[in-house]
C-alpha cells in the first residue's frame, strides 16, 4: 500500500529509561515503509537524561517525532496519558504499541503488519513474536510459546487461545484505530487497566493474529513495573487486574486466568489458602462454586500429572 497520508501513529510512553530509550527510537527510524509514519513519544516528566535524548531525536526529525515532555508526573495523578495527551494527536489508521524501554529489530516490521491488516480487514489487531532480554543477566531467550509456530504463518488469537496463551506482548502490537477508540471508551470502568483489559476488550471486536516473525525485544529489568515486583506481589497484581475485568464481564477466558492465578500462589506459597480467595469474588454464589470447582480440577490434574 502506497500512500502519503500517515497511515501508523507509534505511541511510546517513557519513564526513567534513559539507559534503553535511543534504542526505542532508533528501532522506529529503521523502519522502511511505503507510507509515512508519526511517533508520539510521551515522557512522564523523568527524573534521568530520558526527556533530554526524546527532545534532541524530536529536533532531529520534526516531521516524524512528536515529544511529550511532562514537568509533573501524569501516572502518580492518575492520569491516562494515552487518552489524555497521545491519542489527541495520533493521525494514523493504525496504532503500534511500544514502551520506552523495549525495542524494535525488523524494519519491516511496520510493513507487514500493515500489508496483513489491509488484507485481513476482520481482524482488529496484529502481533508477532519477539526475543525477551534478561538485563541484568544479559542473556536472551525466546517468547514464551515457540513450540506453537513450528511450520506455520501464525496462530489466529481468539478468546480461547487468549485463555491459554499470552502472545499478546505490547511491543509488538499494531491496532486498528476504530477498535482501540471502542476500548479507550472503556477505561473509565476499571481501576487497573492494564495491557490485559486492552486486548481482551479489543477481542470482543473480532480476533487478532500472532504473526511468525521476530521483530522486537523485550527488556526484563528490575526497573519494570512487574518486573521489579517479587513473584507473589506479581500473581496478587494479576489477580486483580483479571478479578476487576472478571466482574465487569464474566466468561470462561477470564474464569481460567483467574484460576491460572489461583494456581500460582498456591505453588509459591506452598499452602491452600489461596483456594478461598475464589470466595471473595463480588459474583453469585453459583459463579464461586464453578470456579472452585474448575480449579479443584485443575489442581487434581497437576497432581495426576506431576
Amino acid at each position: 500500500m502506497v500512500t502519503n497520508e500517515i497511515l501508523v501513529s507509534v505511541f511510546c510512553t517513557t519513564y526513567n529509561h534513559e539507559a534503553y530509550i535511543k534504542e526505542a527510537i532508533e528501532g522506529f527510524l529503521i523502519q522502511k515503509t511505503t507510507f509515512p509514519i508519526e511517533v508520539i513519544i510521551h515522557d512522564d516528566a523523568s527524573t534521568d537524561k530520558t526527556a533530554e535524548i526524546v527532545r534532541s531525536y524530536a529536533e532531529q526529525y520534526p516531521d516524524k517525532i512528536v515529544a511529550i515532555l511532562q514537568k509533573n508526573n501524569q501516572f502518580t495523578n492518575g492520569i491516562d496519558v494515552y487518552k489524555a495527551f497521545i491519542w489527541p494527536r495520533a493521525r494514523g489508521k493504525y496504532i503500534a504499541l511500544c514502551e520506552g524501554d523495549d525495542y524494535w529489530t525488523d524494519p519491516y516490521k511496520l510493513q507487514k503488519q500493515v500489508d496483513f491488516l489491509e488484507k485481513n480487514r476482520s481482524f482488529t489487531f496484529c502481533v508477532h513474536r519477539y526475543k525477551r532480554y534478561y538485563c541484568n543477566q544479559k542473556t536472551y531467550a525466546d517468547d514464551l510459546f515457540p513450540e506453537l509456530f513450528l511450520d506455520i504463518n501464525g496462530i489466529v488469537i481468539d478468546k480461547s487461545i487468549y485463555s491459554k496463551y499470552w502472545l499478546t506482548q505490547p511491543l509488538t502490537a499494531l491496532i486498528r484505530r476504530d477498535s482501540l477508540s471502542e476500548v479507550f471508551l472503556l477505561v473509565s470502568h476499571f481501576n487497573y487497566f492494564r495491557d490485559f483489559h486492552l486486548f481482551y476488550l479489543l477481542l470482543n471486536n473480532g480476533n487478532g493474529f500472532c504473526m511468525n516473525f521476530n521483530g522486537g525485544v523485550y527488556n526484563i529489568h528490575d526497573g519494570g513495573i512487574q518486573a521489579g515486583l517479587p513473584i507473589k506481589k506479581q500473581i496478587i497484581s494479576n489477580f486483580n487486574v483479571i478479578r476487576e475485568l472478571y466482574l465487569y464481564c464474566p466468561d470462561s477466558t477470564l474464569e481460567l486466568w483467574l484460576i491460572k492465578c489461583v494456581f500460582g500462589l498456591i505453588k509459591s506459597q506452598k499452602s491452600i489458602t489461596p483456594l478461598f480467595l475464589m470466595f471473595l469474588l463480588d459474583v453469585s454464589l453459583t459463579a464461586k462454586f464453578r470456579l472452585f470447582h474448575r480449579l479443584i480440577k485443575v489442581l487434581i490434574k497437576k497432581i495426576i500429572h506431576s
